[in-house]
């Protein structure tokens, strides 16, 4: 994956890191950088990344993307990092919380 980034991404590029999580691929995508991720829980970890990796050209954006705007609510997974937390509920937590419109 690094490799593949890396191929692709030159000088003045913005790479947009779509579902960031913890901010792994926002770290190996450092340049111009949005990081989009809706679950709030995550927010604090992905600012300590960037913090602790010196990147200041990356922006978190707190909300999700869709194929039409709006509003949805996201079901998520347990304070674990499952990939399970979704637009439709993929396992049987009943966890949501509302996203905001963006």
């Amino acid at each position: 994956m690094i490799a593949t980034l890396q191929a692709h991404l030159h000088a003045g590029a913005t790479f947009v890191d779509v579902g960031a999580n913890e901010g792994y691929m926002t770290m190996i995508g450092a340049g111009r950088v949005l990081a989009i991720e809706p679950q709030t829980r995550l927010l604090p970890i992905i600012a300590e990344n960037l913090r602790i990796n010196r990147i200041a050209s990356a922006s978190v954006i707190n909300s999700c993307i869709g194929s039409a705007p709006g509003r949805g609510h996201i079901h998520l997974t347990a304070d674990t990092n499952t990939g399970g937390s979704g637009m439709h509920r993929a396992t049987s937590y009943k966890t949501t919380a509302a996203l905001p419109q963006i």
